[in-house]
């Protein structure tokens, strides 16, 4: 009998801790769509997971997480594809800058490190499943204490 593989989408994939959470879950065996602003960078990682594990399903969903509609997109776009079992989240930015407003009028950092992580979440955790029927589907949420480079263990 064919072993069903678990499927995980990381939001803030294409830098990062969601880099190298991406490379992790590639690493034992799990499709990983990454999600992110730039679909150059995207594609960059989708190829370097490939080569990690070349049974594997890897695809890159652009998504601006400034925009909580563009948050719901990615979403609804989820319903089209095969269930999730991670839900990985680490989408932010480094910055000092002042109240900075989004066109839905929330500040920049909240939205980014709060606001679309909660949508998100709303929106996809009823759907999640976890392979085997075990029940232990699983949300990270993570945010960085500063500047990086991608986990390399």
């Amino acid at each position: 009998m064919q072993q069903v593989r678990k499927r995980a989408l990381v939001v803030g994939g294409t830098s990062g801790i969601g880099h190298g959470i991406a490379m992790h879950l590639a690493k034992v065996g799990v499709d990983v769509e990454i999600a992110g602003r730039s679909a150059t960078r995207g594609e960059e990682i989708v190829e370097e997971l490939k080569k990690i594990d070349p049974q594997g399903s890897f695809t890159f969903s652009q998504v601006d997480c400034f925009d909580l509609d563009d948050v719901k997109k990615l979403a609804e776009a989820q319903a089209q594809r095969p269930k999730l079992n991670y839900l990985v989240m680490s989408q932010g930015m480094a910055t000092l800058q002042g109240y900075t407003p989004t066109k839905d009028g929330i500040d920049q950092k909240l939205q980014l490190h709060y606001y679309s992580r909660v949508l998100l979440a709303n929106l996809l955790v009823p759907s999640m499943t976890s392979s085997g029927g075990s029940g232990n589907a699983k949300v990270l949420t993570g945010l960085s204490a500063g500047v990086h480079g991608a986990y390399t263990g």
